[in-house]
């Protein structure tokens, strides 16, 4: 992740709270990132991981299938 990736930007239209501690939010703002960017930007990341983790076990249950094995 980049931090021009995640710095403010535009506002969103759908509105989603999260709750972090005061040292992590002033982190944020004296940065300038948005926690919303920061959010999308990490649920890429994890969609990204999620995908290739099922991905890879498709392909194992493809290629290594009882069946095959047996041959």
């Amino acid at each position: 992740m980049r931090l021009k990736d995640v710095q403010r930007t535009d506002t969103k239209d759908v509105i989603l709270t999260v709750r972090v501690n005061r040292e992590d939010a002033e982190w944020l703002k004296g940065n300038n990132i948005s926690p919303s960017l920061l959010f999308s930007e990490a649920l890429k990341e994890l969609k990204g991981q999620v995908n290739t983790h099922k991905e890879a076990e498709d392909n194992l249950k493809k290629f290594a299938s009882p069946k095959k094995l047996n041959k």
